[in-house]
């Protein structure tokens, strides 16, 4: 099965990750950081299905060592739980704080693993190509240097131990060197892929006028109206935000801004609107379902 909200104008793609990672990097309330991190967990789990269980659970690590790490080193806080080494304080309020932001950062991971499963680069090239194509080059090969890089090591790992260079049942001395060996193979072809790809890209003329795409997206009716939604639900979270609704006081004791109709319609408005690829992936497994359930 493909991904439903994929097969949308890479605009429209665009536009909700925009928003979605947009938000997520600066907001500290945790009634939008716990929205955000359920839907991102949600959406993951619909876009990689058996795959997430690893991804998820790693969040969850995160999340746990963050909140007590900024405990350890953050003495901040008017409740005091207990006294440790050298008398530093283990206060709630640190722990909560740090709770909340390995919290949001996993919401963030979470975002930008779906950024990845949707956005490609043919949609991100078709974007901002024509506008700035250096940098879009540029930063299509940022965003897909971590997953390339992932099987490419694997690759040597491979293919070294098919010549007997095994990092099994090696002593530590000798796997540090295995390990220097390969991140230095690792680092001379990404340099290498990085060289070819710019050559490559420079003699199909990628930079010179007048180039067309390869690839044309089309926008239909469902796409523009989407996007118009997106960029509403926007527009009523912006008030709530630059009033500062979207963030709370924890250090040194935590404080909650007032609630008023401004922060309840950004919650809502924020909810729909990172709800929106979730429903458009569960009603697209209905169909299927229904359809199958048919032949």
């Amino acid at each position: 099965m493909i991904n439903a909200f994929g097969t949308y104008h890479p605009l429209v793609n665009f536009t909700f990750f925009f928003g979605a990672i947009g938000f997520g990097m600066f907001i500290n309330h945790p009634f939008f950081i716990a929205v955000s991190y359920l839907c991102s967990i949600c959406l993951y789990f619909l876009l990689t299905r058996n795959s997430s269980k690893k991804f998820i659970f790693i969040s969850i690590i995160l999340i746990v060592s963050i909140s007590f790490f900024n405990a350890v080193m953050n003495p901040m806080g008017n409740t005091v739980l207990f006294v440790w080494i050298l008398n530093r304080n283990f206060t709630l309020e640190s722990l909560i704080y740090g709770a909340f932001i390995g919290l949001n950062c996993s919401s963030i991971m979470l975002w930008f693993s779906c950024y990845n499963a949707i956005m490609t680069n043919d949609k991100f090239m078709y974007l901002f190509s024509k506008f700035a194509p250096s940098i879009t080059l540029v930063l299509s090969m940022t965003l897909r240097i971590v997953p390339k890089l992932e099987n490419k090591t694997k690759t040597i790992i491979n293919a070294r131990n098919c010549i007997g260079k095994t990092i099994d049942n090696n002593s530590y001395k000798e796997k540090i060197k295995n390990g220097t060996e390969v991140l230095s193979i690792l680092t001379s072809c990404a340099l290498e892929d990085a060289v070819i790809t710019a050559d490559s890209m420079r003699s199909r003329g990628y930079v010179s006028k007048g180039r067309t795409n390869y690839i044309v997206y089309n926008r239909t009716i469902r796409d523009k109206i989407l996007n118009i939604i997106f960029i509403l639900l926007v527009l009523l979270i912006m008030p709530c935000a630059l009033k500062g609704g979207m963030s709370i006081q924890y250090i040194p004791q935590i404080i909650f801004p007032k609630i008023d109709i401004f922060t309840i319609i950004a919650l809502i408005s924020y909810f729909i609107f990172l709800f929106i690829p979730i429903a458009i992936e569960i009603s697209e497994d209905i169909i299927w379902h229904i359809l199958k359930s048919k032949i």
